[in-house]
């Protein structure tokens, strides 16, 4: 449901999102330029001191635990290493540059032509969102399933037992097909025993 609603939002096109896991969303779509900021762990630490009012240990604590549990939760739901540089297309080190010169590359970068929107880069876009409402729909009666999609065509990979496939089958293509723009569904099964 987040997935949905976040690429829903990225439908609207020349937008900024700050956050931990929408780059994961857009991998596959070029225009969408995808940054990590990096800062040196002495800097976050300060910053963490002052915001919250606390001592240099419990700030270092803090940060530390979160920096796991954002690894760990990004693993667990999307099998993604959130500190990979191949996750993004550009990794900038604050410290070693000041914040406005972050700011000048990343502008600078997003108006070069790869960045740019075009119809095939949109039309990644739009099939990733018709396979994230599909999958929404789906969620609501047969949880477990791998959606994608193309061209109005929603495929969707789950496991079931033998003797559920063909009720399993016509529950997914019924819900896939109450999202506007879904032209046809085509479920494959995988038996579990």
């Amino acid at each position: 449901f987040i997935e949905e609603a976040f690429l829903q939002h990225m439908l609207k096109d020349n937008i900024v999102y700050h956050g931990l896991a929408g780059h994961f969303f857009l991998k596959n779509v070029r225009h969408a330029l995808k940054v990590r900021i990096l800062a040196d762990m002495e800097d976050r630490i300060r910053l963490e001191m002052e915001r919250e009012n606390i001592s240099k240990e419990e700030a270092q604590h803090i940060l530390k635990k979160d920096d796991y549990e954002r690894h760990k939760w990004a693993m667990a739901l999307y099998g993604v290493d959130t500190a990979d540089p191949f996750q993004y297309d550009l990794v900038l080190h604050i410290g070693r540059i000041t914040v406005d010169d972050a700011v000048d590359i990343i502008c600078h970068t997003a108006r070069i032509p790869h960045f740019q929107t075009t119809d095939e880069s949109r039309k990644i876009l739009d099939n990733i969102v018709l396979a994230s409402r599909a999958k929404v729909e789906i969620v609501k009666d047969w949880p477990p399933v791998t959606v994608c999609s193309e061209d109005g065509v929603v495929y969707v990979d789950t496991k079931c037992r033998m003797q559920q496939e063909q009720e399993v089958t016509t529950k997914i293509e019924k819900a896939a097909k109450r999202v506007p723009g879904v032209k046809e569904v085509r479920v494959s099964t995988h038996p579990i025993f």
